[in-house]
């Protein structure tokens, strides 16, 4: 049908613009959509390897990576894209979140802070860093990062 329709489309979109990141990210999504993820993956790998600015600046590519819970490629694609964009905190805090999935504490820890020395103010680091201290049995550095995590809320909508 309609669904059909709309692959067949973006499949001669990614045949006419081999080099298109964003028709690698559609046909991602909408194989996302109809639960295909071992073909998602390869759309979204595709995407990353057209494109790299394009799928993890715009990120509909990483998105369904990260949504099919394949955390040991996506995990390999986020530390790819924190050497891309050593500046950018979001990236660190997306591999952080990705790694605690794993149950990969320390990493997920290192990546946090890495984020926090890139953005001092970064609030949702600070609260998932404290999640990953404490599962690592660190309760009083995970109280101290909730404490700023809640200090940094409190004051971002004070102004």
């Amino acid at each position: 049908g309609k669904q059909a329709e709309g692959e067949a489309a973006i499949l001669t979109a990614v045949n006419l613009y081999e080099q298109d990141a964003a028709a690698y990210c559609d046909l991602a999504n909408t194989l996302e959509d109809q639960y295909r993820f071992e073909a998602a993956m390869e759309a979204a790998s595709n995407a990353v390897v057209v494109d790299a600015d394009y799928a993890f600046a715009d990120g509909p590519g990483m998105g369904v990576v990260c949504t099919m819970h394949r955390f040991t490629h996506t995990a390999g694609l986020l530390t790819e894209a924190t050497m891309l964009y050593p500046d950018q905190p979001e990236w660190q805090y997306r591999l952080g979140a990705v790694l605690d999935r794993q149950h990969r504490w320390e990493a997920a820890i290192a990546a946090y802070e890495a984020a926090i020395e890139l953005d001092p103010m970064y609030s949702d680091a600070y609260r998932r860093l404290s999640s990953s201290l404490t599962q690592i049995g660190n309760a009083a550095a995970a109280n101290e990062a909730y404490k700023t995590a809640l200090w940094l809320e409190q004051n971002s909508t004070a102004n």
